[in-house]
């Protein structure tokens, strides 16, 4: 049996009304056995594929890797081969590089192979990274010679960066805090990331932590947000810096639920203290379009009822935002809206939980890529106890949202 991946070129015009034309169309025949391809947006450089075969040889196992012009013209089409024991756990896009992460272990004193393919010449190097670090990875991102890890030691926060060219790990001071969770690991434009944290005290979340630090792991911005008493943030990204502003947004609901109640949104400002935004669901006018009418409307009724009366109308839902795209006027965030079906214990009883979203490599989640300049990856998403064969997501909706320089989400 044979299918066909079909990759599509859309250009959108607009005059009187908009119009859809496909000048460029990219197909390949996949077999009834072949893995399926990951595509990954490289923006102004195309599209990336790749997949694992079922070619071995001498320990050795080939993954694909096709390269495509923004007119889906195939500019390389070639074998990466990586010991067969490795599992792809990850990926990450900058200007110029595509990098594929390997692992062989749970921690990443194991075996970890990075895979960097350069776009432009395609010359390809393999480093192999070894450290001494029992590090259960939650994120990883590339930053000029070096890759910065994040994830748990003992349930603990910890970020590693680890040069490539010296061969050489350093522990990111300043973590390895009790009753904290990561929450974002972002690089941003001018060779800095950031990183959120909350810190949570007996299932409460008091503050949301922000840092900013530099290519050699210096703090150069700290900023604590303080977040009401009766609600918890599920999950948190930030912007990249194409702005002079950087924004937070995620979710919030009740400390007693695992689901959200909407979105909430806060611009970063050391100097002053300062509150989230907080936005539910059905205050948002296109949010529940994916609904029935009627279902929507109802929602949207109460839900202005309440904001009336100073309150929350009780409208829960698993939300999470997943890529920020930075604008002269503000920021324009995408978001999907998904339902999860697992065993709720091993789903949320989790130090390294991040909600989930579709993706043909969970639980690691190589999607999110969460944004063009920096790649997530969630070895632990779903628990530890939890299987891949386990989890079924549903994705019910995209929801793009726009959020003005004051950091207010606008209908």
């Amino acid at each position: 049996m044979k299918t066909f991946l079909t990759i599509l070129s859309l250009l959108v015009f607009t005059q009187i009304q908009a119009q859809l034309e496909q000048p460029n169309r990219f197909e390949i025949i996949q077999k009834y056995n072949d893995a399926e391809f990951t595509v990954v947006s490289l923006e102004r450089e195309g599209l990336a594929l790749f997949r694992g075969t079922d070619q071995y040889k001498d320990r050795m196992r080939s993954w694909q890797v096709m390269l495509l012009d923004t007119t889906l013209q195939t500019k390389l089409d070639t074998l990466v081969t990586i010991e067969k024991e490795y599992t792809l756990i990850g990926y990450e896009y900058t200007a110029g590089t595509l990098s594929l992460l390997f692992q062989s272990g749970e921690f990443i004193k194991d075996k970890i192979s990075l895979c960097d393919i350069n776009l432009k010449n395609f010359n390809i190097n393999i480093y192999n990274i070894k450290t001494e670090l029992e590090l259960k990875l939650a994120y990883f991102s590339r930053l000029q010679n070096s890759v910065v890890f994040a994830g748990y030691i003992n349930s603990e926060p910890a970020i590693v960066m680890y040069d490539l060219e010296k061969s050489k790990a350093q522990m990111v001071p300043g973590f390895l805090q009790r009753n904290t969770e990561l929450m974002d690991l972002r690089v941003n434009l001018n060779a800095t990331f950031n990183v959120i944290m909350v810190e949570k005290i007996s299932g409460q979340n008091k503050k949301i932590i922000f840092r900013t630090y530099d290519a050699h792991a210096k703090l150069l911005l700290e900023d604590m947000i303080e977040t009401e008493g009766s609600n918890t943030v599920f999950n948190a990204i930030s912007s990249n810096l194409y702005r002079d502003d950087l924004l937070l947004m995620g979710t919030w609901g009740r400390r007693t639920s695992d689901r959200a109640l909407g979105f909430y949104t806060t611009l970063v400002n050391p100097f002053e203290e300062q509150k989230t935004q907080l936005a539910q669901f059905g205050s948002l006018q296109h949010y529940l379009d994916y609904l029935k009418p009627r279902r929507a409307d109802k929602i949207k009724t109460k839900t202005k009822a309440a904001l009336l009366a100073g309150k929350v109308y009780e409208f829960t839902n698993n939300a999470i935002p997943y890529k920020m795209i930075e604008h002269h006027a503000g920021f324009i965030v995408l978001a999907e809206t998904y339902a999860p079906n697992s065993n709720p214990n091993n789903f949320y009883n989790n130090p390294s939980f991040n909600q989930p979203w579709n993706s043909p490599y969970y639980p690691y989640n190589p999607y999110y890529p969460r944004y063009g300049i920096s790649r997530q990856y969630q070895p632990l998403s779903y628990g530890q106890n939890v299987t891949p064969e386990e989890i079924e997501i549903k994705t019910y909706s995209s929801s793009l949202l726009f959020v003005n320089e004051k950091g207010v989400i606008e209908n």
